[in-house]
């Protein structure tokens, strides 16, 4: 399919925006949590949760900020342990806080958003640890937040996705329980770039490798199978997974070739792959139809598990 045209004429707008001048990775910070607040308002208006609740949990070397959104109504819910994006070294939670008040909301779940420490401040193995970590003291407090412990779910979006990834490998190799289930959107799982394409929209190659860079230094971490979990050596005994990528993301065949592994080790695993939208389209939601079915397919993973 032709990039969707409402995609291409967004890319022609930034294209005509300005960046300011920036020399140092907190002025690059400070430009990505801007335009986040532009994306937002092209995002379908999420409801309110019930409720929500900040928590501060203790993780080798230091503390993380958990945010937390419970729903409406009386659970115990089913809760998803969520990581935002941000290619390892930017993003923050309040980047993904209307998607997660759109999940909390429609899927009934409570959601955990976790704001892992960055590279390069703090390169891998930080970032996944903490998502690890997040993911069993959600577990450990399921009865303080009305969450069922057995349906706590892992994901995130492309580099959180890849840290949930990771994390979901950390759990099953320490001996600790499974999420129920794994929802990556947009992943990053090879930190090496061995599958990315080029589509000459959104995300280059050339940013990709210096990201990866500043969060695993290259070298061998890059083939680390927590920095990379795509290229992870055996994936059986994974919980079922949502895959979702679009069709000009140049991230795509790192979620195509986790799919195709996945299935060869005996994991249940649904892919939904968004024609005509680059890296990030899939959550204009205000403007896109397509969009809402994205979302909407994750919607359906977090109520029922799968």
């Amino acid at each position: 399919m032709a990039l969707h045209p409402v995609v291409r004429l967004g890319l022609w707008l930034a294209q005509r925006v300005r960046m300011p001048e920036m020399t140092s990775l907190d002025d690059y910070r400070d430009w990505d949590a801007r335009s986040y607040r532009v994306i937002h308002r092209l995002m379908a208006r999420p409801p309110r949760p019930a409720r929500l609740l900040a928590r501060r949990i203790p993780v080798p070397g230091g503390e993380i900020l958990l945010r937390i959104y419970l729903p409406h109504g009386s659970g115990p819910f089913p809760a998803h342990v969520f990581a935002h994006g941000g290619a390892f070294w930017m993003g923050s939670i309040e980047d993904t806080d209307p998607l997660c008040r759109w999940y909390c909301a429609h899927a009934g779940c409570v959601i955990v958003s976790v704001a892992y420490r960055l590279a390069p401040e703090h390169p891998y193995p930080t970032p996944v640890e903490d998502v690890y970590a997040a993911f069993r003291w959600t577990r450990e407090h399921a009865a303080q937040l009305g969450v069922d412990p057995a349906r706590v779910s892992i994901g995130g979006v492309s580099a959180g996705a890849g840290l949930a990834a990771a994390a979901t490998l950390m759990a099953r190799d320490r001996g600790t329980p499974l999420p129920v289930a794994q929802v990556l959107e947009i992943p990053f799982l090879d930190t090496t770039l061995g599958t990315a394409v080029d589509t000459g929209v959104g995300l280059s190659t050339v940013y990709l490798r210096e990201a990866a860079g500043l969060y695993t230094g290259g070298g061998e971490h890059a083939l680390a199978e927590y920095a990379s979990p795509g290229l992870a050596a055996d994936l059986a005994g994974l919980p079922p997974t949502l895959v979702l990528t679009c069709e000009y993301d140049t991230l795509r065949g790192s979620g195509t070739a986790y799919v195709e592994r996945l299935r060869a080790a005996g994991v249940a695993v649904e892919w939904f792959d968004l024609p005509g939208h680059i890296h990030g389209s899939s959550y204009l939601t205000r403007l896109l139809p397509s969009s809402r079915r994205y979302v909407d397919t994750v919607v359906h993973w977090l109520r029922t598990g799968r």
